[in-house]
């Protein structure tokens, strides 16, 4: 719980998304979306918000450099990870940076792909409130509460394929077990959008999926 008013009911996880009949070796972290292999062959969200949340963990300048490499392997843009995880199922591209959840959809009807989990791993989280405006804010509180909860969770994952990274019982927190993770706290989201700006400008104009 936020400030006694928002509460982490959710989370999105970045990992690298790939088509393991393209790949021909399982990847193992960051420097794997800069394999020579794969330049032009690669996919990313064209907002750039994975990465600014690396910069929590990695520090502005070794993102920057990382993804200005990142940028020089010609990657193809998605309006979206969705659609991103889909290109890669269907063979379009072989590798990218995508989202947990996203990919887990085409992977579920049997699509050639799979996840790697990233160490650190960047994530943004989803925070649930009640508006000051809410019509039945103690229905709206109670609704929270159980989303918040083992069996809400559990519930509202099984629809999206997201859940709670605070839940042990999740399958999103067994996902992250290990892993550190890379997030800017709601409370100093400052750095976070310079950064994120910054970044979203170095691609102004590419031509997006």
């Amino acid at each position: 719980v936020f400030a006694r008013r928002a509460v982490n009911t959710a989370v999105s996880v970045y990992c690298i998304v790939y088509n393991k009949t393209m790949v021909p070796q399982k990847p193992t972290g960051w420097n794997d979306l800069l394999d020579p292999r794969y330049k032009g062959n690669v996919g990313t969200w064209v907002r750039a918000a994975g990465f600014a949340e690396l910069s929590r963990s990695w520090g502005e300048a070794r993102v920057i450099d990382f993804y200005t490499k990142f940028l020089a392997q010609g990657p193809m843009y998605f309006n979206s990870t969705a659609p991103l995880a889909q290109a890669i199922a269907s063979g379009e591209v072989a590798i990218g940076l995508g989202i947990y959840h996203n990919a887990l959809a085409p992977m579920k009807k049997g699509a050639p792909i799979d996840m790697v989990v990233l160490d650190p791993t960047p994530v943004s989280s989803v925070f649930s409130f009640v508006t000051s405006k809410a019509a039945a804010p103690a229905t709206a509180a109670l609704f929270i509460s159980w989303l918040a909860s083992p069996e809400g969770n559990a519930a509202y994952e099984a629809v999206v394929g997201r859940g709670s990274a605070l839940i042990p019982s999740t399958q999103t927190y067994k996902f992250l077990a290990g892993r550190q993770i890379s997030e800017w706290p709601l409370d100093n989201k400052a750095p976070y959008a310079a950064i994120f700006e910054k970044m979203n400008r170095m691609v102004i104009g590419a031509k997006v999926r």
